[in-house]
């Protein structure tokens, strides 16, 4: 390519220059940050450009050896930037048609090189374009530069972390045959009001695509299942493009979403490919919600080990012979002319690809691409109101048009709902039999005639009724080690009670603890006794209540004498967490168990601490990803557990000083990293004294070496701080299904950690323990006296409040 004349508008830049020609032009420069400077770019407006015309070679933001690590240079940055620019209007331009040859680089990213997710740009202003180059993030990927092998760089650690490219306030970013290379966030300058990508090479992991974009004639090298965190407002649109699965040949079918939490895709005249052997599964999200439509057209998988997503799900949308198709392109005499036009051009006419005038001439401008109703779920009552359904058809860049929307339902009870159409964007849901006697639940879908559709849910509750009466008076009985509430009402299969328990030291109920609760709808009437029960009286208090009545009166029932040691079991405690009430006594009691969050002391280097998303330390319910089923999982970042038993002498617990736990768990991370940054970490402390936090454990904990594995060791606590007292070993066994035993016995402190789950092939490649076993001295003297388990998770909780924690199914305690 040929070279310009510098000037203020046009400026050089070349790493093979020297500094003395440099110096001899004000407008030729031989440092990307130089050249990048507000003096540098101070000529352009809104109007008119700076260009930065950019010879072959390795741009550096840092020195690649160097181990100083980057950290946020204002407190407001969302990440630690290399570099900040501010211009109105800025090109980049590399001269050469291969955009590996003007390479734009760092390797850095979170724990390797920088205390956050370093990234290497921040761009500011009205509008900013790239053509030509490479913007790559090698703290994860080894830069292999063709041009000149001596300048290729390894990549700064094995491990995938997060390590981005650049942002970007702009309203309008234009890159054309340009490569965005890392792995996880890689982040291709992400944040403008409208993104095109023409022509461009992306190479990524997790989080890592612009979600609200539109990719023209690209290619993309999948290396994990959720290329984009959110496909946000309208989505991302692929225009033919190809997606290479880079997954093992393993045999395994391999599950490629698209998003990790939702969000609007549209694929058209795109193809899949994979090695030989790899099977995949193309999906739009793991989790998709009822509104969730995604459109393709004329997609192409290799046939037989891809299974495309009409197959796998029921969200896609094929607009081939739709009037829809026309806003993603047109076909006329046997070409394609792609209406970026209609997705990008906006109030203002943007037309980056230089065809404004014959989609104009053609008609096919401010075409819907979205439809959305006001919610993703109503509620209507028998005997209730009719409610009020709106939707809006969206433009890409968002501007709402006016458009016919048609509703119906579907589902079990759809004859029970009378749709009545209000007007071309609305309509009326009113239920035809107001006698309906059970919750159900049918799907709203709502449609275009032009190829557009959404869904939501209606849920239907019956009218409410008079609560229920208890008919005879409760008793609880004693049945081997536990207790029995029994009572009797009307209707008493639709049982839906709330019952309470308590322990009280006296039979009027002063001075009451609560011990047990009951999940929704599922009254708990059966209770556990322990040996923190001894010398206590045990009463339950019961709200009655059926699926169609509010709750009636509380009332109270008692066991009739206080609970004695032969009631219950002495040795052993063990809880599935369902039942437990999820707050901190005052005081930190003994014998209940205290849910709570507080950061412990050797967390002040994290780079953020997640603040109270939530007013509750803990939660009970179900999640997904690797935790299955339902269990207890955090809600705050430092949420911990204690407990320690009550000592009475005629238990005899304080002749019992040795310990152990058995703890269940599963982590939603299924990769083996267990959190969702380096340096969170899980404790399990037994012999712990709850309130000076002395004591022993197993500590499980993320370390920067490694993406796809964890570290275990034992420490002991003193006054609250942490010490390694074993070696570390590093395992893949923290998944889904993952035991962990601790152990004291007469001075020594042992711990195991397995799991069911089989590592990945990559794991076993690397020789990660398939568990652990740890044994370590610790005397029989300190924290002899303890009695205390300690569970304290400083995982941030991730995507959707739960994608990083780890769910609890259960804990067994004994003491011998």
């Amino acid at each position: 390519m040929i070279k310009p004349d510098p000037d203020s508008c046009h400026l050089l830049l070349d790493s093979r220059l020297a500094n003395e020609e440099v110096q001899k032009n004000p407008y030729t420069y031989n440092n990307i940050r130089e050249v990048l400077s507000d003096g540098a770019l101070n000529a352009a407006t809104v109007e008119h450009p700076v260009t930065v015309y950019i010879a072959p070679g390795i741009y550096w933001l840092e020195d690649p050896q160097s181990e100083a690590v980057i950290v946020r240079e204002d407190p407001k940055d969302l990440y630690p930037y290399g570099c900040k620019v501010n211009c109105a209007n800025l090109k980049l331009v590399g001269l050469s048609e291969n955009p590996e040859d003007v390479v734009i680089a760092a390797n850095r990213g979170n724990d390797h090189g920088a205390k956050g997710n370093y990234t290497l740009f921040h761009f500011s202003g009205e509008q900013l374009e790239m053509e030509n180059l490479t913007l790559g993030n090698y703290c994860c990927v080894d830069l292999d530069y063709a041009l000149d092998p001596a300048q290729s760089v390894k990549k700064r650690t094995e491990a995938i972390t997060q390590a981005q490219l650049a942002d970007t306030n702009a309203d309008k970013f234009h890159a054309k045959n340009c490569r965005f290379v890392s792995r996880l966030n890689l982040y291709p300058v992400c944040g403008a009001g409208r993104s095109l990508y023409e022509h461009c090479h992306f190479e990524q992991t997790d989080d890592a695509l612009n979600g609200n974009a539109v990719y023209l004639d690209c290619e993309f090298d999948f290396y994990s299942g959720m290329p984009i965190y959110q496909a946000s407002g309208t989505g991302a649109v692929f225009l033919n493009c190809t997606f290479h699965c880079k997954y093992p040949q393993d045999g395994e079918t391999h599950a490629q979403y698209f998003t990790k939490v939702g969000g609007q895709i549209a694929l058209i005249d795109s193809s899949f490919a994979g090695l030989p052997d790899t099977k995949v599964a193309v999906l739009w999200t793991k989790y998709p919600s009822v509104a969730l439509k995604c459109y393709q057209a004329n997609v192409t998988y290799p046939e037989g080990r891809f299974t495309p997503p009409e197959v796998a799900d029921s969200h896609t949308v094929d607009i081939d012979e739709k009037m829809l198709a026309e806003a993603y392109y047109i076909r006329k005499d046997g070409e394609t002319v792609y209406n970026v036009y209609n997705l990008l051009g906006g109030k203002d006419d943007w037309d980056p690809l230089g065809n404004g005038e014959v989609i104009r001439f053609a008609g096919k401008t401010d075409i819907p691409t979205q439809l959305l109703l006001e919610s993703e779920a109503f509620e209507l009552e028998a005997g209730g109101s009719s409610i009020d359904i709106k939707g809006k058809c969206l433009t890409f860049d968002g501007r709402e048009r006016k458009c016919e929307i048609h509703f119906k339902i579907e589902g079990d009870s759809a004859d029970s709902i009378e749709i009545q159409r209000v007007s071309e964007g609305s309509c009326l849901l009113q239920l035809k039999d107001s006698n309906i006697d059970h919750e159900t639940e049918v799907v709203l879908t709502a449609q275009t005639k032009e190829g557009l559709q959404t869904g939501a849910y209606v849920r239907i509750h019956p009218r409410k009724v008079a609560a229920p009466r208890l008919t005879g008076n409760p008793v609880i009985c004693l049945e081997g080690k536990m207790l029995r509430l029994s009572y009797d009402f009307t209707e008493a299969e639709n049982d839906c009670s709330d019952i309470i328990w308590y322990r009280s030291r006296n039979i009027r109920g002063e001075d009451k603890i609560v011990t047990a609760i009951s999940q929704p709808d599922q009254p708990e009437k059966v209770y556990a006794l322990t040996g923190d029960d001894v010398g206590y009286y045990i009463f339950a208090q019961i709200r009655p209540r059926t699926n169609r009545s509010e709750y009636g009166e509380a009332v109270q029932c008692f066991y009739e004498k206080a609970i004695s040691p032969e009631d219950v079991e002495t040795d052993r405690i063990w809880t599935d967490f369902h039942n437990l009430p999820l707050y901190s006594h005052a005081g930190n009691e003994k014998g209940v168990w205290n849910f709570d969050a507080k950061r412990p002391a050797d967390t002040c280097d994290f780079e953020k601490w997640d603040r109270e998303k939530t007013q509750v330390s803990w939660h009970y319910g179900a999640t997904g990803d690797g935790s299955k089923g339902e269990g207890l999982y955090q809600g705050m970042q430092g949420a911990r557990i204690r407990y320690t038993p009550t000592t009475a002498p005629e238990m005899g617990t304080e002749t019992k000083r040795n310990m152990e736990v058995l703890l269940e768990a599963d982590p939603a991370k299924s990769a083996g990293q267990g959190f969702g940054s380096a340096g969170q970490y899980l404790d399990v402390c037994i012999k712990t004294d709850t309130d000076t936090l002395d004591g022993y454990g197993l500590r499980i904990i993320r370390t920067a070496a490694h993406s796809d594995a964890v570290s275990m060791y034992l420490i002991q606590y003193v006054r609250g701080q942490a010490q390694c007292i074993s070696r570390e070993v590093v395992t893949n066994c923290f998944v889904t299904g993952c035991r962990i035993w601790v152990r004291y016995e007469n001075g020594i402190l042992s711990a195991k950690a397995w799991t069911v789950t089989e590592p990945t092939v990559v794991q076993q490649e690397r020789g990660y323990a398939r568990g652990v076993e740890l044994t370590a001295e610790v005397g029989r003297r300190e924290n002899a006296e303890n009695t205390g388990l300690l569970i304290w998770h400083t995982g941030s909780l991730g995507t959707e409040n739960w994608r990083n924690t780890t769910m609890l199914h259960g804990v067994s305690i004994l003491y011998f």
